[in-house]
């Protein structure tokens, strides 16, 4: 039974992506709100899957995910961005992600993808409980696979330390001290006419780097190379070779996948694209406000009880009308935010949902698709509240940018299910046709 934990601040997107997963109910999910709270979960329990959001106010997904792979080689990492947020998803993936997928989120690709992230989780448990006898010197049970080097000339020694030097997830100290060590001796046994193999072996914790040759080495002139630039515990040896022992540090960053494509509009697409270059806390911001705006955030409050209201009547009687008169809600909402200068891209984002939701036609849908229709709505209002708390109540958030591209990507993933059913609607009434 894979074990998932989804990582984001706003509830709409974590709401969507356990609705995304209602199809796997052979799947246990917890959830975090923060990336503190996602390392420490992946501390207390072992999980097979972390949908991992990048912007959060407190600890960021990249920061998250660099701290997760430092003690969790094994749990396959999916950092979930929005539009726009290339050079984050760069770096998150360099943090050690394994793969990323793009905020509003497609059913048909989530079902794709995550049935990939399935055979993948089960091929990694394999591996990781699959063990074979070593080769290495130290005697351990290693995973199945190994890197061979076959090293009968000079001129193939750089293959090593290109391989593992550029290419490789070992970093830090203690793997350059290896990487030398290596090469010195090898230069010492070319130069003597002894061609050598070089295994690589790996279990969670270590690599072992085994050197054998087919006569003799010469053990003296080799003890003293280890000695020199390995530490004690690093290394033992035989009359056939040596083995080094190296800790594991990080990931090997992986290939990026080809992104999905959404049908968004020139004015999303430039807005998600946008990058504030400058952090201004909601402290600093708040601080420099002019009085006359702080009294219309008492409207913010009034709005958010009359959209709950709306959505908490669409919820127990499912009368689509409902949503047009949250679109009503809305739109005035975003209206008092594009006063405050600073947040024109959050009002559009809450704008253009208005707007559809005014204009959304009566569906004849189920009661379980309204559903979804409504935790989805629900999760914007709530993520609406926390940031309006967050902003201008208790001051605490260091970025006031931090929700922009998310909540139209909610936004965006709301409007994407509303088309769907409204694209099965037209279907439906297709098929219902009679020609004559």
């Amino acid at each position: 039974m894979p074990k998932i934990l989804i990582v984001d601040d706003n509830l709409s997107n974590r709401l969507a992506i356990k609705i995304l997963l209602k199809e796997f109910p052979e799947c246990t999910i917890s959830e975090a709100t923060n990336g503190k709270e996602a390392v420490q979960a992946c501390i207390d329990e072992a999980f097979d899957l972390v949908f991992m959001d990048i912007m959060m106010p407190e600890m960021d997904g990249i920061e998250a995910t660099r701290h997760i792979k430092s003690f969790d080689q094994i749990v396959l990492i999916v950092a979930v961005s929005a539009l726009g947020e290339e050079s984050k998803k760069e770096a998150i993936l360099r943090a050690g992600a394994d793969d990323y997928i793009t905020k509003p989120i497609n059913d048909e690709l989530f079902r794709h993808r995550f049935s990939n992230y399935l055979k993948i989780i089960q091929w990694r448990k394999a591996a990781s409980e699959a063990t074979t006898q070593s080769v290495n010197l130290f005697y351990r049970d290693v995973f199945p696979k190994a890197i061979l080097f076959r090293i009968y000339q000079a001129s193939s020694l750089p293959a090593i330390w290109e391989y593992f030097s550029l290419e490789s997830a070992l970093t830090g100290a203690e793997a350059a001290d290896a990487l030398r060590a290596l090469y010195q001796i090898g230069e010492l046994m070319l130069s003597i006419n002894l061609p050598f193999e070089l295994i690589v072996e790996e279990d969670k914790e270590y690599y072992y780097f085994t050197l054998r040759s087919t006569k003799e080495a010469p053990i003296e002139r080799i003890q003293p190379i280890l000695h020199n630039e390995i530490s004690s515990g690093g290394w033992k040896i035989d009359n056939y070779g040596f083995s080094l022992k190296v800790a594991k540090n990080s990931q090997k960053r992986p290939s990026i996948p080809t992104p999905s494509r959404h049908p968004v509009d020139s004015k999303t697409l430039e807005i998600l694209r946008y990058s504030h270059t400058q952090k201004v806390s909601a402290n600093e911001y708040v601080t420099e406000m002019a009085l006359e705006f702080l009294d219309k955030l008492e409207m913010l409050d009034a709005l958010e009880e009359q959209i709950d209201q709306q959505l908490f009547d669409f919820e127990h009687d499912h009368d689509m009308s409902h949503l047009n008169q949250m679109g009503e809600g809305f739109k005035e909402y975003a209206a008092v935010i594009e006063l405050l200068i600073e947040f024109q891209h959050l009002a559009y984002a809450i704008s253009s949902l208005g707007d559809f939701l005014l204009q959304l036609p009566t569906l004849s849908v189920t009661d379980s698709q309204k559903s979804k229709l409504s935790l989805i709505l629900r999760g914007i209002l709530s993520d609406l509240a926390n940031w309006r708390t967050m902003i201008f109540i208790k001051q605490e958030a260091n970025d006031i940018h931090y929700l922009d591209s998310s909540l139209l990507s909610s936004c965006l993933q709301a409007k994407m299910l509303f088309e769907t059913l409204a694209s099965q609607e037209e279907t439906s009434e297709g098929e219902d046709l009679e020609l004559f």
